[in-house]
């Protein structure tokens, strides 16, 4: 029994509301009461997840010995020593393998082309865990990367084209998270002296802080532009789609404050998952969408 406990928490099932970002697309299209297309979301939300926890396993196995330092990441399976590395990595040869298998056997085309998507999305994350993640800078443009994957993944699936202002909020959104994550570790690192990973040496917290700063105030200015498109204006028949910018620069300031002011910011999962003040800022957001879209 303590041995599958351990397997579960390798797959890191909490982090699979990343994933809900392949939603975005049909929810975005005012499709997501359609039962064909969220059931093909729903297959390939369920795919993404078993590829997110075969790279989990593969990057766990990576990392064990900079994990073995940090003071939480220490206690992951791989790191504490209760699953060896090849342990991990014959998971994730299992998990592939199911995938594989579960798209291309779905006997819906929609759902064979996501493939690609998967695949790409396992590739990167392989040159991530041997090579990208070692170079500084280009290792959270690689994470944010990998929530645009997401979206190409939903968008496959549903047959639903993206936006390229739907991909530019959402990479800058990301990318504010992932370099919170990388904060987080830069502040222990000086603080401590303990690497949580080979590039975190090559960090700041002023250069850091500085770009979150830069980040957040970008996504705001660029959400609102966005609420006065053209596109905005056909597509929600209402006129205050602007004003939902409130809950974004609530949210955005707010995680500022949390990772700056109460230097929280290691897990931007654990945070939302934790925090009242975000999570309300989050439903409120969702909530006018819901009734702009669909109501």
């Amino acid at each position: 029994m303590g041995k599958l406990t351990n397997i579960i928490k390798l797959l890191r099932p909490a982090q699979w509301i990343k994933n809900l970002f392949l939603f975005l697309p049909i929810f975005l299209h005012g499709s997501i009461t359609e039962l064909t297309p969220l059931w093909h979301c729903a297959i390939a939300f369920v795919m993404f997840c078993l590829t997110a926890s075969a790279v989990y396993c593969i990057n766990d196995a990576v990392d064990a010995p900079y994990d073995a330092q940090h003071p939480e990441k220490r206690n992951r399976p791989v790191a504490s020593g209760k699953i060896t590395r090849m342990e991990a990595l014959a998971i994730a040869l299992i998990l592939m393998g199911a995938v594989v298998a579960g798209t291309l056997a779905s006997g819906v085309e929609s759902l064979r082309l996501t493939i690609v998507p998967l695949a790409t999305y396992f590739v990167l994350n392989l040159c991530y865990s041997f090579l990208l993640k070692r170079i500084p800078v280009v290792d959270v443009v690689v994470i944010s990367g990998c929530f645009l994957i997401r979206l190409w993944t939903g968008s496959v699936a549903t047959d639903i084209p993206l936006t390229e202002w739907t991909i530019a909020l959402v990479f800058l959104l990301t990318l504010l998270l992932a370099t919170g994550k990388r904060r987080h570790e830069a502040a222990i690192y000086e603080a401590k002296g303990v690497a949580s990973r080979s590039n975190i040496r090559h960090y700041n917290l002023k250069f850091l802080d500085s770009m979150l700063t830069a980040i957040g105030i970008i996504i705001i200015v660029v959400y609102l532009l966005w609420t006065f498109t053209p596109y905005v204006k056909s597509r929600f028949a209402t006129d205050y789609v602007p004003a939902t910018t409130v809950f974004v620069a609530v949210g955005v300031i707010r995680y500022l404050y949390l990772l700056l002011r109460k230097q929280s910011g290691g897990n931007p999962t654990s945070i939302i998952l934790h925090d009242r003040y975000l999570q309300v800022a989050i439903l409120c957001w969702v909530g006018c969408f819901v009734k702009f879209l669909y109501f």
